[in-house]
Formats: C-alpha cells, sequence, structure tokens
C-alpha cells in the first residue's frame, strides 16, 4: 500500500477487522497525504468482516448470530461458497474448513444471497456444502449497502475541489 500512496488520492481497504489487521493502519499512514477509508456499519464502526458487510453491519450479524441460539453457523457468501472445496484441501491446521470440527461444532449452513449473488452457481455450491458437513441451510437476504456507501464516501472524500482561486 505504501508504494501506492505516491499515485493515490485515497485508498478503501475491502477488508474488516478479521484477526485485526487494520490494527495501527491508520498511524503507520498519517504522515502520508493520502487518506484511508474502511467499510464501515451504520454506526461508524469499521465491520467485523465480510459476513457484516454482507449482512448489512455489525449489529445484524450479531443478531443473526444470536438468533442461532448456540446453534454453531457457518456463513457462506458467494465467494465463500465458491470456494470451500480448494480451501478444504489446505492443511487442516490452516483450512476454516476441517471436516471432522465443522460436522462436531456446526448445524447450519447460512446462505447469504444479494442482487448480484442470485443464480444456479451459488445454489448449486451451498447445496453441496450443506450436504457435505449434513448441515440445514437458512437462506437470508445480504445487502451490498456497505460496500456502496464506503465507496461513495471514499469517492467523495478523494474529490472534493478545492475552491477555484482567482489570481489577481
Amino acid at each position: 500500500m505504501k508504494e501506492m500512496v505516491e499515485y493515490s488520492d485515497g485508498i478503501l481497504i475491502f477488508y474488516g477487522n478479521c484477526g485485526r489487521p487494520l490494527r495501527g493502519l491508520e498511524v503507520e499512514f498519517k504522515d502520508f497525504n493520502c487518506p484511508l477509508y474502511f467499510l464501515e456499519d451504520e454506526k461508524g464502526n469499521i465491520v467485523d468482516d465480510c459476513i457484516s458487510v454482507a449482512l448489512g453491519g455489525n449489529d445484524n450479524y450479531a443478531e443473526v448470530m444470536q438468533s442461532g441460539n448456540g446453534t454453531g453457523m457457518i456463513y457462506l457468501t458467494p465467494m465463500w461458497a465458491s470456494s470451500w472445496k480448494e480451501m478444504r484441501m489446505e492443511p487442516s491446521d490452516t483450512s476454516d474448513f476441517n471436516v471432522s470440527f465443522l460436522k462436531r461444532h456446526y448445524r447450519k449452513v447460512v446462505k447469504i444471497s444479494n442482487e448480484i449473488s442470485m443464480g444456479s452457481e451459488f445454489d448449486k455450491n451451498v447445496l453441496n456444502y450443506a450436504r457435505t458437513y449434513d448441515m440445514s441451510i437458512i437462506e437470508m437476504k445480504g445487502s451490498m449497502e456497505i460496500a456502496m456507501k464506503s465507496y461513495m464516501n471514499a469517492r467523495n472524500g478523494i474529490c472534493k475541489k478545492d475552491p477555484i482561486q482567482k489570481s489577481s
């Protein structure tokens, strides 16, 4: 990113707080003339992760998690649903898709769709995942609102024009 600062008027970080990788970024970039923008929920908090983005914010994500009443739920967006087989092939100590762990602790898969993710490929991937891990499917309508609002916020911040200076 530091290399891009020289060529950028602003950078939108399309990443949430997954594992806290963003901690310290603002401090690290404070001396650069390139503002950083983050994916934020309706309260202005950086979103927890891609699932929080897909569900419309951290509060919505927490509400969905609590609705499971202790039942383990895995959340699938089109990206996760399309790549879970490859991720399953990773060594089990690094994979989020450890078969014995998932079958023991998770019972439901939450299929999060949005206006661009509808389609038979997504449906098929989620169904295959649920069958592989013996899980039931819960369908939820997701949102692209956080991504769109964060993009517009960054664009508007970058595109602010200084008042035209008249020469005397």
